[in-house]
């Protein structure tokens, strides 16, 4: 099974509302490792890394999120897009920063 990597902002009424929190419950459910950190602009950025059909399944997820979330946007940067130095780093489980 191939592991992908994907950056994930979601903006919109993210933050107070529990999204790192249902994220991070949904991504270890899926297997999935990374973190999800607020931005000072309001979004949440979410790193995730596993496999293609789970982070399909947490980007779906986060297109919609917790009940009290409203979601406007959604932007993906690809696994190639976030190696740097050809190195990708790794992470041992999934974090709320």
């Amino acid at each position: 099974m191939n592991s992908i990597r994907s950056k994930i902002v979601v903006s919109g009424r993210v933050q107070g509302v529990g999204f790192r929190y249902h994220t991070r419950r949904i991504a270890l459910k899926l297997g999935i490792r990374g973190y999800a950190k607020n931005l000072i602009n309001g979004s949440v950025e979410i790193l995730a890394s596993g496999s293609q059909d789970n982070i399909s399944e947490l980007r779906n997820w986060v297109s919609i999120g917790p009940e009290r979330a409203a979601v406007e946007a959604v932007d993906l940067l690809d696994e190639k897009e976030l190696i740097e130095g050809g190195v990708v780093r790794g992470f041992e489980s999934f974090t709320i920063l």
